[in-house]
Parts: structure tokens; C-alpha cells; sequence
């Protein structure tokens, strides 16, 4: 791995970080086949340093004297053995992080967007997608779409002439009749040779979101990416949370499972009314499915659904807010979370109660993977950051290793 630190940057994180007694209190990690970004802030500047290990059950996760680094905001999402590191809060550039199993990494690909990423997720084994939403109305009135190759990590297609319309239709009272409300995209898949974006309409200074009782998900052809169809259930809220990304969900079959939230710990103005859970839309489909509806607050007991992983065989990891009603002191806090696994087929819900209630990462991808039946997740409570292993089939967690760092940004398994 690339030694990333100086001597001057490793004294300033000994005080800035968790203290230890002395120097191998700092292990050179083993080198393995698990992939963790640590996210490091410094004198309120972040860097990211991804490091590898053998073991995340073991000794402490580190980035003093290794590690590969990474500038700027960054956001982690993974397609085989290959990490993409998409830049955020400026950074308009994504490039490609080539893992193996024996602890090498390399960097391939270095592309830059026009702006942000609004989404960003796999095709199939040998293709990602991608997209660009304007700022605002003023800024332009079409979407850009990418195709990248996941072998050359280059970007093989743009599209620029779909329409942001209808997600852009929504006008706001007469009062501010010169502005209309703008999309937040929460969700982004590939299923059945048509794409599916998930949004809630948004006011673009105030925050107000008009509409927490509709699910809307939007469909588009593939590979032209041209618009077909705007697909509306109120059976349940708003889908997905603001910058979350996993508002929808594919399983095996391609099947789409459609989160919904609603909550304002989670980028919502006021708490929906709709029961917070999940709706399915069949592989390939233009229509919800309406003879599903998993309802995740009767479930869990009157809980709403935070972040979403998905496992395998219907299973998910679901992070839940523990707070019922919230209220206007939690807007935006995203804490207070417990974790469970549910199966979307059945509606099974199991807390792992193993877990403590922790903070959550807030607006990026949720920092876990999937590795077999065990989902390896990162938790930060006021005794540090830890990983923790969850097993999917017995409903049990074990804490690993610590991970010293600020945050945990991202994890990744090479195959």
C-alpha cells in the first residue's frame, strides 16, 4: 500500500485522535482482502486514507504510516473488485480503485463530471451508470447520463437531452410563484433493461419539502436514457432520505425494493403520515406492485427505516431511527439509530441486540458490505468507531476491530 503520511501529519493526528501509550499501540495491518475508508478531519479539513486489512474483527484499523490517500470529499461504491471513489462538496472527479485480495491496491481512471453526482450505481459486472441533476431551474432543464466501463474505468457515453421535467413540475404557492420546487434524487437501479430513479420534490432555499405522502419513482429506457413514465403510489411516503442513495434496492430476481422514510431526522420538513417501510416494483416493470407493501413501523414497533443494505435471499440490514416522533430539534441529526435485519419477502423483522444505539453516517452511502451471510458494519458511539460483525442468519453482532479515525466512509470486500 501507498504510505500516505508524514512525520508532521502522524503527530498531528496523536493528538487529534484517539491517544495511545506508544507506537505499537499503531500495527501495520495483515494484509487482506478488506478494504475500509477512513475519513480524517485535521484542523476541520478531511482526507480520506483507504487501508487494507485481513482481519476487520482484530487488531486496530489505522492509517498511521499506511494507507492510500484520497483528497476532498469522497464517496465510496463498489462494482467487483473495483472501488469507485466519487468526489462531493466540489469535487467533481471520480476515479476507479483497483482492490485484490492479497492487499494491492492501484488506481485507474481519473474522469471529471460536470457537476456533482446524483447518482451512481452498477449495471451489470461490467458497466456502471450515472447521473448529473442542474443545481437548479436556472441552471439548465437536462439530466446528463454516463455509462461507464468497469474495466477501463472510462466513461463510454453521455447523454445530455432527457428532460429533469416532470420531477421539476411541482410550483410553489402563489406567494413564491416564480419558483418551483427542484428533485432530490434518493435512489438509482438498473433492473429489467429500464432505470429507475427514485425523488421527493424539494424547495431549493428553504429546505420544505411539500410532499412526504407520495412515493414517486421515475423510469427511463436504457442505454438511450430516454424518459418513459413517472410512477406514483400513496399507499406510502416520500422515498428515501435526502442524499441517502438507497431509497431503491434490487435483489436477485431484479426486483426493486422501494424504501420510504419520511422523517425529519432525515431531510424531512414535517413527518409523513403514510407508514414507513417498503413497496416492490417487479423486474422490469412501469407499475408498483399492489399486492406489496411492507409496513416497517408496524414491524418494528413504531420505527422508521434510516439507511438500507441489502444481503441476500430477500434479507436486508436495515439502520432505524430509535426516535418515534421526531421533532424539530432532530432535523437532520440522523442519530439515535439501532440496526435489524428484515426479510422483505416475509416481512420478518430481528433486531440485533447486540448493537448499541449509535450515530449514523448522515448524507452518503452506508459504510458496510456484504460478505457471505455477514454484513460488516461501521458504529460510532462515544466510545469510538468500531466494525461489527452481523450475522444474517442467527440475528447476532460481534464487535471487531476499532478503527481509529474520525469517521468510517466506506467498506469493501475484493472477490
Amino acid at each position: 500500500m501507498k504510505k500516505i503520511y508524514s512525520l508532521l501529519m502522524i503527530m498531528t493526528l496523536a493528538l487529534s485522535l484517539v491517544s495511545c501509550s506508544d507506537d505499537q499501540d499503531f500495527p501495520v495491518l495483515p494484509a487482506g482482502k478488506y478494504y475500509v475508508s477512513l475519513g480524517i478531519t485535521v484542523n476541520g479539513v478531511t482526507n480520506y486514507y483507504v487501508v487494507n486489512t485481513s482481519d476487520l474483527m482484530g487488531e486496530k484499523i489505522t492509517a498511521r504510516g499506511q494507507g492510500f490517500e484520497q483528497t476532498g470529499y469522497r464517496d465510496f461504491v463498489q462494482n467487483g473488485n473495483v472501488l469507485y471513489s466519487i468526489g462531493g462538496l466540489g469535487s467533481i472527479d471520480c476515479n476507479g480503485l483497483i482492490m485484490s485480495t492479497t492487499g494491492d491496491m492501484t488506481q485507474k481512471g481519473n474522469f471529471i463530471f460536470s457537476n456533482k453526482l446524483d447518482g451512481f450505481t452498477r449495471v451489470d459486472d461490467n458497466t456502471m451508470m450515472g447521473m448529473e441533476l442542474p443545481k437548479d431551474h436556472v441552471k439548465g432543464g437536462n439530466l446528463t447520463f454516463y455509462t461507464v466501463d468497469n474495466n477501463s474505468i472510462e466513461i463510454t457515453k453521455t447523454v445530455k437531452t432527457t428532460p429533469v421535467s416532470p420531477m421539476d413540475d411541482k410550483v410553489v404557492d402563489a406567494t413564491e410563484a416564480s419558483l418551483n420546487w427542484w428533485p432530490t434524487i434518493t435512489g438509482m437501479c438498473y433492473s429489467g433493461g429500464k432505470v429507475y430513479v427514485s425523488y421527493y420534490p424539494m424547495h431549493p432555499v428553504t429546505c420544505f419539502t411539500p410532499d412526504e405522502d407520495n412515493a414517486r419513482v421515475l423510469v427511463y429506457s436504457y442505454p438511450d436514457f430516454t424518459f418513459e413514465k413517472e410512477m406514483l403510489d400513496d399507499r406510502a411516503g416520500a422515498v428515501g432520505s435526502f442524499n441517502r442513495f438507497d431509497g431503491l434496492i434490487t435483489d436477485e430476481k431484479g426486483d426493486i425494493y422501494v424504501q420510504t422514510n419520511t422523517s425529519i431526522a432525515n431531510g424531512f420538513y414535517v413527518n409523513g403520515t403514510k407508514p414507513a417501510g417498503f413497496l416492490r416494483i417487479k423486474s422490469g416493470q412501469s407499475e408498483f406492485d399492489k399486492s406489496y407493501q411492507f409496513d416497517f413501523q408496524a414491524a418494528s414497533g413504531g420505527f422508521r427505516p434510516a439507511h438500507v443494505l441489502y444481503v441476500a435471499n430477500g434479507k436486508a440490514l436495515v439502520e432505524y431511527s430509535t426516535i418515534q416522533n421526531p421533532v424539530d430539534a432532530d432535523r437532520w441529526t440522523d442519530r439515535d439509530l439501532k440496526v435489524a435485519v428484515v426479510n422483505l419477502y416475509t416481512g420478518e423483522f430481528h433486531d440485533i441486540a447486540e448493537i448499541p444505539v449509535h450515530s449514523g453516517i448522515g448524507a452518503r452511502h452506508l459504510p458496510a458490505v456484504v460478505d457471505g451471510k455477514y454484513v460488516y458494519l461501521s458504529v460510532s458511539t462515544g466510545d469510538g468507531n468500531f466494525i461489527y460483525r452481523i450475522d444474517t442468519d442467527n440475528y447476532t453482532a460481534q464487535r471487531g476491530a476499532e478503527v481509529e479515525a474520525t469517521f468510517v466512509a466506506g467498506i469493501a470486500v475484493a472477490k
